[in-house]
């Protein structure tokens, strides 16, 4: 069957409107993502209850649930309270309290670990991310923003983001991993701390004081 030029037109029109409407919802969401940064950056020091829930199978509802705070530092630091633990992350070191036993690890951040995860998400660190969905339910006020890894071997394969379309604040944060298991993240709305109350909570000189397990090299 010999195609009129009309119809060719049309199908060679297809592909090219499909790039332009993913390029489009690409920048618009990068521009969300960009906005949502700045919000926390301004709000900076803060701190954000949060409660992380993994999934260990994907076929069943089974998960571990940790709740706690996260402060952030205004720059590169930030500090995470769980129930008997508290870490500090200094910039350039993690300082891991275990209140129980009053034991101090020093040690490098993972760069897979959920708090560093966290802490990209809420300022900007978003260069190995690339946006590939958009989506806004009628009626509803938040946005879902679906991201996927720039690098497949990497150990978080796909991100989705809801967040409010007022405040551009974080409400939940789902990510899959490279073995498709399941994190989900819930945001508390944050709340903005004076620069003395931030030098207090991210002081590790009183942490030196503890027994030390000092993992730096």
């Amino acid at each position: 069957m010999k195609l009129s030029r009309q119809t060719i037109h049309r199908i060679m029109i297809i592909p090219a409107l499909i790039l332009l409407l993913t390029g489009l919802r690409a920048e618009k969401g990068q521009a969300l993502l960009d906005s949502m940064s700045a919000r926390y950056r301004a709000l900076s020091p803060c701190v954000l209850g949060f409660e992380i829930r993994q999934y260990y199978n994907r076929d069943t509802a089974d998960c571990q649930t940790s709740v706690g705070s996260f402060y952030i530092g205004g720059d590169t630091r930030f500090r995470v309270d769980f129930i008997g633990q508290e870490i500090i992350y200094d910039g350039q070191w993690l300082w891991s309290y275990d209140k129980d036993n009053r034991q101090v690890v020093i040690e490098p951040l993972d760069p897979q670990s959920s708090l560093k995860f966290i802490f990209d998400m809420l300022f900007g660190n978003w260069a190995n991310f690339r946006v590939v969905s958009l989506k806004i339910l009628p009626g509803n006020d938040e946005v879902t923003l679906g991201l996927k890894t720039r690098d497949d071997n990497d150990y978080f394969n796909a991100i989705f983001l809801d967040i409010d379309r007022a405040s551009r604040q974080l409400r939940q944060a789902t990510y899959l991993d490279f073995k498709q298991l399941k994190t989900v993240i819930h945001f508390s709305p944050p709340k903005t701390l004076q620069p003395a109350v931030r030098d207090i909570l991210f002081d590790t000189g009183r942490l030196e004081t503890k027994e030390l397990i000092d993992l730096r090299q």
